[in-house]
């Protein structure tokens, strides 16, 4: 039997409720209120599917994010992020951090509901036709592609620019806002996914060498998001489309990204070695990843997994930092996530060689504040997560905090209203893709500043580039 992806993630969650009352019976409380708002959700947006899928992506994000977490703690406490600056020393705090989740949750998914489907009385469906343009002027596109990836393997083997705990020094750093990291996967993917049986073998080719280039390229920064980003890619476009699959192919699918998500972790632990010792080249950093693999311990590794999913960890160092005196690091912290600090990062972010704010960007700042790296000596940022940065930009004050979220939630349906506009299915499912990689990647990160401005200029990019495929239209027939 098949099923759609929104059914495996229900039978998740109940799993995880389930494994609350064994596990983590202090919280189990909380598991059941987010779950029956989940089911909430399902009932008041599952005719809608054009808003469902969004409002899938905020729940399934949350999920990741806070409610994983809570069974490492239950293995080992040790596992808790910030325990050498700031140990836990109170479990209540957990229970706290996540009550503070699912009333958030409640605020941000309220915002979205009557922003969306409340303002028509009439079902949102999804138009997932064949597009004229991704079609017509393939040939261009990939063109276009081949360029970009040209531009971004240089910018970072040889400018040095992107590089993952490294400063950007170069003048050209400003480039790489031109070249959204998921923009070329997820058009290759609607090439693959869509297209795939009526592309000839040239095409095909000519896709598959994209698609390990801007791996490559994504690889060589250090970063794990390669496996996100195809992921992330893959799932929209089954539920953007509709797709049916099978328990058998749901679980095969699970297990590969189960075993690929350590991988991805191990190569970019050797990749970001290989930027600080000096004259390691290629086959230096490949022994490193056979050394790294040989010695880590798989209990740590996945510790190392479910850390990326810190949203829980910055909610409860949020909690303990917040008691502190306000003339110390939380100061200075709350500080430069003040929403007018906030709104000069963005403008910084966007227009390049521009420095308005006195203040480092969020990440930095709780690298500084929390993680307590030496500015001097490090360029590495960290995140709290999505709630605990909406609290810091709300001073804490529980009523700014769900106003934030209520109106981050009616943003979210603002900009999926808008795209609908479009009346190009291709297009649309790019910029409906942007909207829900935008989602998933705030809700685990919280660092707003980067995030919108990236989001922004991603948006005005893709308009960009189909507008230049419209002014080659009237120079090349299409094919």
């Amino acid at each position: 039997m098949k099923f759609e992806l929104d059914n495996y993630y229900f039978v998740i969650l109940f799993l995880l409720v389930g494994l609350s009352f064994v596990y983590a019976p202090a919280y189990s409380v909380q598991y059941v209120a987010f779950l029956l708002i989940a089911l909430v959700v399902r009932f008041a947006l599952k005719e809608h599917e054009y808003y469902y899928i969004p409002a899938m992506f905020l729940l399934g994000t949350v999920t990741l994010a806070y409610f994983i977490r809570p069974f490492a703690f239950s293995y080992d406490i040790g596992f808790y992020m910030y325990e050498d600056n700031f140990p836990l020393k109170d479990m209540n705090i957990i229970g706290e951090g996540l009550t503070k989740v699912v009333a958030g949750s409640v605020a941000m998914l309220s915002g979205f509901y009557l922003f969306s489907v409340t303002k028509s009385k009439k079902k949102y469906f999804i138009d997932n036709t064949h597009g004229e343009y991704f079609w017509n002027y393939r040939n261009l596109i990939f063109l276009l592609l081949l360029v970009l990836l040209v531009i971004k393997i240089y910018l970072h083997l040889v400018a040095g620019v992107g590089l993952k705990g490294m400063k950007n020094t170069s003048s050209l750093a400003f480039l790489l806002r031109f070249i959204p990291r998921d923009l070329p996967f997820i058009i290759i993917a609607v090439y693959f996914l869509k297209y795939r049986k009526l592309l000839n073998y040239s095409s095909r080719i000519i896709l598959l060498f994209l698609a390990g280039g801007f791996i490559f390229s994504v690889l060589i920064t250090g970063s794990k998001t390669f496996v996100l980003i195809f992921a992330l890619s893959y799932l929209t476009y089954l539920l953007y489309s509709r797709v049916k699959i099978s328990l058998l192919l749901f679980s095969i699918l699970s297990v590969l990204g189960i075993l690929l998500l350590p991988v991805s972790f191990i190569i970019s632990m050797a990749v970001k070695s290989s930027f600080i010792t000096s004259g390691a080249g290629f086959f230096d950093t490949i022994n490193f990843i056979f050394f790294v693999a040989d010695k880590v311990d798989s209990i740590s590794l996945i510790n190392s997994v479910t850390q990326r999913m810190n949203g829980l960890d910055g909610q409860i160092v949020y909690e303990l930092i917040s008691n502190l005196s306000a003339q110390g690091k939380f100061a200075k912290l709350q500080n430069a996530f003040a929403p007018s600090e906030v709104f000069l990062k963005i403008i910084e972010s966007m227009v390049p060689f521009v420095n308005i704010s006195d203040t480092p960007s969020l990440g930095v700042a709780v690298g500084y504040y929390v993680q307590e790296f030496d500015p001097t000596t490090s360029s590495y940022a960290g995140a709290l997560g999505f709630f605990a940065s909406i609290e810091l930009m709300a001073y804490g004050v529980d009523i700014l905090f769900f106003i934030y979220l209520f109106f981050f939630g009616a943003l979210v349906s603002l900009y999926f209203t808008a795209i609908n506009l479009i009346k190009d299915p291709d297009l649309k499912f790019v910029l409906y893709f942007s909207g829900c990689y935008f989602i998933m990647h705030s809700l685990l990160s919280g660092n707003l500043d980067i995030l919108i401005s990236v989001f922004l200029i991603k948006i005005v990019m893709i308009l960009f580039y189909a507008f230049c495929i419209l002014i080659m239209k009237s120079i090349v027939k299409p094919r």
